[in-house]
């Protein structure tokens, strides 16, 4: 799987879970939503610590994004 999927299946789990841009943010403590919006999108990179919290705050495993 490509970083692309993974961002596609890391958003669409965002979505479907209800959360946002917002709560991604805060959950990550990043300064703005913008900051979080960049990497979804693919735009900054994200580290595996990043991965990790983001797979924490959407209660999946880093294996679920993988597959």
């Amino acid at each position: 799987m490509i970083e692309k999927d993974i961002l596609k299946k890391i958003r669409d789990t965002r979505i479907e879970e209800g959360k946002t841009l917002k709560d991604m943010s805060e959950y990550l403590n990043y300064k703005s939503i913008s900051t979080y919006g960049k990497k979804e999108l693919g735009l900054s990179p994200i580290t595996i610590k990043e991965y990790i919290n983001i797979c924490n705050c959407l209660n999946k495993s880093l294996i679920f994004f993988l597959k």
